[in-house]
């Protein structure tokens, strides 16, 4: 995403607290930014923080793996997501799972790339040309989610956090 003061509509998927969503209208405020979760505790806080910072953000009750539910909110500029990337297997450290719920963090072993896959269809149905999608990855599987986001026409690449780590995936649709 460019910041600007051109108005965009942005999406952020698997909100939780609302802190992209919140970061991006804060550096944006001409932008129309949506933030979606299942979980209805999540949105709570993020309206709550929304209310503290005093943003206006929409923040929308669905299910990110319905990818219908997803497009029926039509078309966006920019989806952002740190989605649940955690095979249920691996251990984390003690501050990270005793303060994160488990719905926010874990995919099953066997299904690593399930919000990635889930993404793919929003491509066509929500991203409009030119749109950009950024997700957060787990480390193991950043080249698995570019590979399945190579689609016709869109520009992919793996981007890396400040220790050099792939830690994200960008499309930019044509």
């Amino acid at each position: 995403m460019v910041k600007g003061d051109e108005a965009k509509r942005v999406l952020d998927i698997g909100t939780g607290s609302g802190c992209m969503a919140l970061a991006l209208k804060a550096e944006n405020p001409s932008w129309d930014v949506v933030g979606v979760d299942v979980s209805e505790a999540a949105l709570n806080q993020a309206e709550t923080n929304a209310i503290e910072l005093g943003l206006d953000v929409t923040w929308v009750a669905l299910d990110a793996l319905d990818s219908a539910a997803v497009a029926a909110l039509g078309r966006f500029d920019g989806i952002v997501s740190n989605p649940p990337y955690i095979p249920s297997s691996e251990v984390l450290e003690p501050h990270v799972q005793d303060h994160e719920p488990a719905l926010a963090l874990f995919v099953p072993d066997n299904e690593p790339l399930r919000f990635y896959n889930a993404m793919v269809p929003l491509v066509t149905s929500c991203l409009v040309s030119g749109g950009c999608m950024v997700a957060e990855c787990h480390t193991e599987f950043t080249k698995e989610v570019a590979d399945c986001w190579k689609l016709e026409g869109a520009q992919v690449q793996v981007l890396c956090d400040l220790q050099g780590a792939q830690r994200a995936v960008r499309l930019i649709r044509s």
